[in-house]
């Protein structure tokens, strides 16, 4: 089987480093980097087959294993990730990428240097209590009194003006608690983006770029704002992360 490199990410350092962990593939061959002027890949042995073919479950394993290669290498260095599933024929063409690329490569490493990502999810943790709360407000609860007076087969078109009420009603609720809390986050961070929403229980998905030394007061915020809301809203937060929001870079191959 031909080995080319899978690419990590890049940090600024001129040096050949061996972090003495192992790489994705079954392979699990070393992590090292391949450096050009002050920059440098982090890589690892990995087939040249393309990511698409694999099966989902190993995929969702590679993912994985390049988070936790990743962490390895930000407990000394900022990294700049590059898209997952970047993979170089060669060594030779990793230093092939990092010449063509350094004025990007190099901006993006100084631009981030000293940020970090975090990554705040914000759920509600009494749904059903906030479904009756709507219930009860005047216009939903004449609709569904009207609906009670009825015959089931004679309320469809009433219930499913019921269902679009309540979900305007918790849209409304969930984007003036989201707008508070992104708000109170931005105190402490230079930027922020947004990710989909993956259910009704989800207020908020959102990504934090911080200046790592201003992490623990971001931290604080979240407490101060879990205390906020009592037991109505349950926090996580993930991080440190590299700038995956905010600088991910892709390198395409483009041929005739």
């Amino acid at each position: 089987m031909i080995y080319g490199r899978y690419i990590y990410g890049l940090i600024n350092t001129n040096e050949k480093i061996d972090f003495g962990v192992k790489g994705i593939g079954e392979h699990r061959g070393e992590v090292y980097t391949i450096s050009y002027n002050d920059i440098a890949a982090v890589v690892s042995p990995f087939p040249t087959i393309p990511f698409n073919s694999l099966p989902k479950e190993v995929i969702l394993l590679y993912l994985a294993v390049c988070q936790s290669v990743i962490e390895e290498v930000m407990k000394s260095y900022y990294v700049i990730p590059l898209k997952f599933g970047t993979v170089a024929v060669d060594e030779e063409e990793v230093m092939v990428i990092l010449e063509q690329g350094y004025p990007r490569f190099k901006t993006a490493l100084e631009t981030m240097a000293v940020k970090i990502e975090l990554d705040v999810v914000a759920i509600w943790s009494n749904l059903n209590e906030i479904l009756q709360e709507i219930s009860r407000n005047g216009e939903i609860k004449r609709v569904k009194e009207e609906i009670a007076a009825k015959l089931p087969h004679q309320t469809y078109e009433e219930r499913i003006k019921l269902g679009q009420m309540v979900k305007a009603a918790l849209d409304e609720q969930r984007s003036r608690v989201n707008l508070e809390i992104v708000t109170a986050l931005r105190e402490w961070a230079i930027d922020f983006r947004s990710h989909d929403l993956l259910d009704d229980y989800m207020i908020m998905n959102a990504a934090f770029l911080v200046e790592k030394d201003k992490e623990r007061g971001f931290d604080h915020k979240v407490h101060e704002l879990n205390a906020r809301y009592a037991e109505g809203i349950n926090f996580r937060v993930v991080g440190p992360l590299p700038p995956y929001s905010f600088s991910t870079l892709e390198i395409k191959k483009i041929g005739f």
